[in-house]
């Protein structure tokens, strides 16, 4: 009997373990999320140009996401693809989109760290030419 359960455990550790093979033409899991860093990048530079029309908004995006797929030696027929079996295996795109929402995060406080150094430096350099009487450039 232990014999049996040792044996079911084993066989449902390998297959859970056991990588998933991926349809010809689909994204692994490295490739979709760097993808979706830079899409979502791009749609996040869109969505802050100002006085932007929608129409030329969605041009735009076009223009970036061809330029994107291009520079990745893809096309938009593989990425639609790869998002739509994503979307089917929706464990898979949970753990994708936690990468990339870890990643943008990262992103953003690396961001935020360089603003505060420059923001810093500033008040510093003001801070120096008050005292000894000259004026910032």
């Amino acid at each position: 009997m232990k014999i049996k359960y040792l044996l079911l455990s084993g066989v449902l550790l390998w297959s859970c373990s056991k990588k998933q093979e991926l349809p010809a033409g689909i994204y692994n899991h490295e490739e979709m999320v760097g993808v979706l860093l830079d899409i979502y990048i791009a749609q996040a530079k869109v969505a802050t140009t100002r006085n932007l029309k929608r129409d030329s908004s969605e041009l735009l995006y076009q223009y970036y996401q061809n330029y994107i797929l291009q520079n990745r030696g893809t096309d938009t027929t593989a990425f639609y693809n790869s998002l739509s079996y994503y979307f089917e295996h929706s464990e898979d795109f949970e753990k994708i989109n936690e990468i990339v929402l870890d990643s943008l995060n990262l992103q953003l406080e690396k961001l935020e760290a360089q603003e505060e150094k420059t923001n810093k430096e500033k008040r510093d350099e003001n801070v120096n030419s008050k005292s000894s009487g000259t004026t910032p450039e």
